[in-house]
């Protein structure tokens, strides 16, 4: 099917009970994503360098702002991307003063000093020192954004949403033991990589 859309690739390889595809270029990438969506095969994969958003984090606001109000004074001041969203505490889960800015615009980002009238300062996200895990599948090593595996439950391993079921969430921490069962399951699942 790839030949036949003219989608190229550097190699194609087996990893466990999945092929791993490198693409040549970014628009091969693209078109081959298409393609599996459109047959409605289940894969995962990284999202493209290009399509990355710088994340900041914003310092300097109450707790209480409102994420729309952010957003409007960023867009603004020149920031018509921004996507905003507020921060909580990993163990009380209560929201923090903190607020997440996602932009491709981080140059005009570096050059805003006030939101809603207050000094505000702009800080680098820090990578996280565990592996990222998608809240779809529950598999480690990428993220829900690029994920179309099935879905599965991290309460109870089934295969459904985990906001839908009726289960409570596990202590922090702590995953139910259903939910651990083995990754190659997926035995028909294909991980892209654009070669880029």
């Amino acid at each position: 099917m790839m030949n036949s859309k003219g989608i190229q690739f550097s190699k194609a390889r087996t990893a466990g009970t999945s092929v791993k595809v490198f693409t040549n270029t970014p628009a091969d990438y693209r078109q081959l994503v298409a393609l599996l969506e459109s047959i409605k095969r289940p894969f995962f994969t990284y999202q493209l360098k290009e399509d990355r958003m710088d994340q900041r984090v914003i310092r300097g606001l109450p707790r209480e702002m409102s994420v729309n109000d952010i957003k409007e004074d960023l867009v603004s001041q020149g920031i018509v991307d921004a996507e905003v969203q507020q921060l909580t505490s990993r163990t009380t889960k209560k929201p923090l003063p903190l607020f997440l800015v996602k932009t491709k615009m981080p140059e005009k980002l570096a050059e805003i000093q006030r939101l809603a009238m207050l000094t505000v300062s702009f800080e680098r996200k820090k990578k996280s020192s565990e592996p990222s895990q998608c809240y779809r599948c529950q598999r480690y090593g990428h993220t829900q954004r690029n994920c179309r595996l099935a879905e599965r439950c991290v309460k109870c391993g089934e295969d459904h949403n985990s906001t839908s079921c009726s289960l409570p969430a596990p202590p922090t921490g702590q995953r139910n033991a259903n939910s651990l069962a083995d990754v190659d399951e997926y035995s028909s699942s294909l991980f892209l990589n654009s070669g880029k």
